[in-house]
């Protein structure tokens, strides 16, 4: 990954388009151990808008993070910056 090689600076992301998107916890927690320093979360977000607006889309995030926080703890991560590619190897 880019960031191995010495390029800090560049913004790493993850999205629609790789990864089949980001569905749930578990995902976000693959994308930043793979090395992306942000996870785009716009359809999931857009789908509790339309369904609840500001509530929905705040739901959605909600569960998003509690999802996240529940894979770490079960992984053993303390924080998002201590992800490596170590967690995703079974």
């Amino acid at each position: 990954m880019r960031q191995d090689r010495g390029w800090r600076r560049i913004l790493i992301t993850v999205g629609a388009s790789s990864l089949q998107g980001i569905r749930r916890g578990i995902d976000v927690v693959r994308a930043l151990s793979l090395g992306a320093t942000a996870v785009a979360v716009g359809r999931p977000v857009l789908f509790g808008s339309v369904m609840g607006g500001a509530q929905g889309a705040q739901s959605v995030i909600e569960h998003l993070r509690d999802e996240l926080r529940a894979a770490m703890l079960l992984g053993g991560a303390a924080n998002v910056t201590g992800l490596s590619r170590d967690y995703l190897k079974v």
